[in-house]
């Protein structure tokens, strides 16, 4: 088992960079996992090939590693057959993540996917189906020992909302948010799929989840910043080293700020 940081992940990250992990579905497909099929079921029918995974992201340096649990929610589970693992999915997803790091110092973060679906009117979950989701698999993940949460890969604010009140109800120290952009078509700024902007989702965190503001012209440099890469081979753009995928140079997810109360 690893060490747990007396320092909470949020303020570690204002000191200096953190090294996350990279992809987990790709490198569970090479594992064996088939296309389609419940990766985060083998938190419990195959540790071992999640804690492989996860080890060798530790051997390379990383300081963070995220739990197998993106699709860990009741919603995503249930249509697996798993709707009554949630919590042993999730407590196993900590522990291996936990593991991984065989005894070094190193932040344990609890990964909460999107529900995969669209909430009221555009789809078919109500809000509170969403939220007592979230509320679960948060509740199960700082149970577990999680040191952070990460609310991540969001496409509409209510959703993102939904995750960072659960986390924040779960008691979790740091808990962080990121929303996924592609470029708009005549390459002038980023959108989600729900057509959110950069801009919009500060000033939503700023007014609904009391994240300290900064300049509105200054949402490119937070406190924290995320580069999240595919597990391929790193580059250099402007003077960061990253990959590509989850960098704010290329098609980011949002920048991350980082804190103990909302972001």
């Amino acid at each position: 088992m690893s060490m747990t940081p007396e320092q909470p992940l949020h303020e570690a990250a204002k000191r200096r960079p953190l090294l996350g992990d990279g992809a987990m579905g790709t490198q569970l497909m090479l594992a064996g996992l088939e296309q389609g099929s419940c990766g985060e079921a083998w938190n419990l029918a195959h540790p071992e090939r999640v804690l492989a995974i996860q080890r060798r992201y530790a051997e390379a340096g990383s300081d963070c590693l995220l739990t197998n649990t993106f699709g860990g929610s009741r919603i995503m589970l249930n249509r697996h057959g798993h709707a009554a693992d949630v919590a042993a999915i999730n407590r196993a997803g900590v522990e291996i993540a936990r593991q991984a790091f065989d005894g070094r110092p190193g932040w344990v973060v609890g990964d909460i996917g999107p529900f995969g679906g669209l909430m009221e009117p555009y789809g078919d979950f109500t809000e509170a189906q969403v939220r007592e989701a979230f509320t679960e698999q948060a509740a199960a993940l700082v149970a577990a020992g999680a040191d952070a949460i990460i609310v991540e890969t969001q496409t509409a604010l209510e959703e993102l909302g939904l995750g960072i009140q659960a986390a924040r109800e779960a008691g979790a120290r740091t808990i962080i948010g990121s929303m996924a952009y592609d470029v708009t078509l005549d390459g002038s700024t980023f959108r989600t799929m729900m057509g959110v902007d950069p801009e919009r989702a500060a000033g939503f965190l700023f007014t609904s989840h009391r994240v300290p503001r900064v300049p509105p012209t200054d949402w490119r440099q937070p406190v924290g910043e995320a580069c999240r890469p595919p597990a391929g081979r790193p580059s250099r753009c402007s003077d960061s080293p990253c990959t590509g995928t989850g960098c704010r140079q290329g098609l980011p997810e949002a920048p991350l700020r980082l804190g103990s109360d909302g972001f």
